[in-house]
């Protein structure tokens, strides 16, 4: 989640939200709802299938499980929250249609999923201690050190962890596909200021959960080996990884591009944690873990 939108999700999930519809504007000639169009289950799915079809399969084939209107309580246009409705909807994708409890299904994008199987895992929680004070950033109470014991992320271990990642995948990959959107329709400064925040929220979280994953491994491996040749064998698994950092890792490229393009510093951090992620993933010890992975 965005860091501007991580207390109002909370919010919504402890209490029953109202949808809150933004005021109508007139549409484009095109058919694609403008920037300030009322949010309404029809406007979305017009956007959605024009720039990011992906995501519009996503909602579409989740809806019956979890209405994914519900997510865009917090915003005032679509844009303000349509990659947190993705990035859920997501969630709801890869715990539906699923054989038991120890198996999810990762999606890997045009309408294909990998299913992957739980090997043996610890908690999350458990590796907490083992990561340095400077990689302790945004995430790392929510989804390591503080997780609730019900949190997949924490109580399915590296399979947790892995939703995630494909779910925030999944979000960054649906504000990428808006770019377009963003630059016919989106002029004014304020626009383009949602769509840097929710790129580098996007880009904190691959940073964040590439770096939860290989150090769990890491942490197996030292301490847990028969987990970790466990995971290692997982031929879905590691399938998952692959389709989904690899692909996230694009995005990012993108996304640092489409910074220059309006004119912006493609090695803006406002906070530092991201360059710091970065630089420790860069260590041999996780790029080993992460090449024999792909």
């Amino acid at each position: 989640m965005r860091l501007k939108t991580w207390k109002r999700i909370l919010a919504y999930i402890l209490t029953v939200c109202i949808i809150v519809m933004t005021p109508c504007t007139a549409g484009h000639a095109s058919g694609v709802p403008g920037i300030n169009a009322r949010i309404t289950r029809k406007n979305v799915m017009k956007l959605l299938n024009k720039y990011d079809k992906n995501g519009a399969y996503l909602l579409k084939s989740t809806n019956k499980y979890s209405d994914y209107m519900n997510w865009f309580y917090t915003g005032q246009r679509i844009i303000d929250t349509v990659d947190v409705a993705v990035h859920e909807q997501c969630h709801v994708y890869t715990w539906n249609n699923v054989r038991s409890f120890y198996e999810n299904n990762i999606y890997i994008g045009n309408k294909k999923k990998v299913r992957v199987k739980f090997t043996k895992v610890f908690r999350s929680k458990k590796m907490a201690k083992s990561i340095p004070r400077r990689c302790r950033t945004f995430r790392y109470p929510v989804y390591i050190s503080k997780a609730d014991s019900n949190l997949t992320a924490n109580r399915d271990g590296i399979y947790g962890l892995m939703d995630e990642f494909c779910a925030y995948h999944w979000g960054m990959n649906d504000n990428i596909a808006l770019y377009k959107y963003y630059k016919r329709y989106g002029l004014e400064s304020d626009v383009w200021d949602t769509y840097v925040d929710i790129g580098l929220n996007g880009k904190q979280a691959y940073a964040e959960f590439k770096y939860y994953i290989l150090h769990y491994l890491y942490y197996a491996k030292k301490h847990h080996p028969k987990i970790y040749k466990g995971i290692m064998a997982n031929k879905n698994f590691r399938k998952a990884y692959r389709k989904t950092e690899s692909h996230y890792a694009k995005l990012i490229r993108q996304f640092d591009e489409s910074l220059i393009s309006i004119g912006c510093d493609p090695d803006y951090d406002p906070y530092g944690e991201i360059t710091v992620l970065f630089k420790e993933l860069e260590r041999k010890r996780y790029k080993a873990i992460h090449n024999k992975l792909m």
